[in-house]
């Protein structure tokens, strides 16, 4: 499983609906969360851009399943959810770079400037 932070924003009526009837929503996103297969590592919910904040482990699929049902409730407006690596896997990832790197020949200026006057 990959580790992903996830941000949702609520929606206005979501808003309304949590003022109307104020709770933590600490258990939906936990019931959410296992209810995909995942694992919730830490929630929260950030005042300033009105979004709840979630660490998980998961997987791509999962993660997709998960923004489709958020987006199908209406209580979110935006959902922005990134995988995170370790260092580790960034330093696998920055030697396959350099691979790919010395086989890929990049377009010299002359080729970009033909390219722009063609436009």
């Amino acid at each position: 499983m990959a580790r992903y932070w996830a941000r949702l924003r609520y929606s206005p009526r979501a808003f309304k609906g949590m003022v109307d009837e104020p709770h933590s929503r600490e258990v939906e996103v936990r019931k959410m969360c296992e209810g995909a297969g995942m694992v919730l590592r830490e929630a929260g919910f950030c005042a300033a851009t009105g979004e709840i904040c979630v660490s998980f482990d998961g997987t791509a699929e999962q993660v997709g399943e998960i923004e489709f049902a958020c987006m199908a409730s209406g209580a979110f407006t935006e959902i922005n959810v990134l995988e995170i690596m370790n260092f580790d896997e960034m330093v696998s990832m920055m030697t396959g770079a350099g691979r790919l790197l010395g086989r890929y020949n990049a377009p010299n200026h002359d080729e970009i400037d033909r390219l722009l006057l063609e436009e």
